[in-house]
């Protein structure tokens, strides 16, 4: 299972390389490194993900658990980023403002 694991990985990133190598003209290597930095992410979220929730990937029912801890673990951090956003938001920003301590 880990070598399957480590060849389905190993794939995917040739295949970003490749995609990245032969897009930049199309999109310019700024673009180029924001993609790779996403699918970098991405792929770490999965893995830690897996690594907490400990789901077993060869039954059906596996996956969908994993699917779910995922999404899960997804909507928390969407949930927190737009708490602190929505309390940076409602602070007093102007110029005349008073700090108090």
């Amino acid at each position: 299972m880990a070598a399957l694991l480590l060849i389905v990985v190993s794939l995917f990133i040739l295949f970003i390389m490749f995609y990245l190598y032969q897009s930049q003209n199309l999109h310019g290597p700024f673009i180029n490194f924001l993609i790779a930095v996403a699918i970098l992410l991405m792929v770490i979220s999965l893995g830690l993900v897996y690594v907490s929730s400990s789901a077993n990937l060869t039954t059906f029912n596996g996956v969908m658990s994993y699917i779910k801890a995922y999404f899960s673990w997804v909507s928390s951090i969407i949930s927190s980023g737009s708490n602190v956003v929505g309390y940076v938001v409602n602070q007093d920003w102007g110029v005349n403002s008073s700090i108090s301590g």
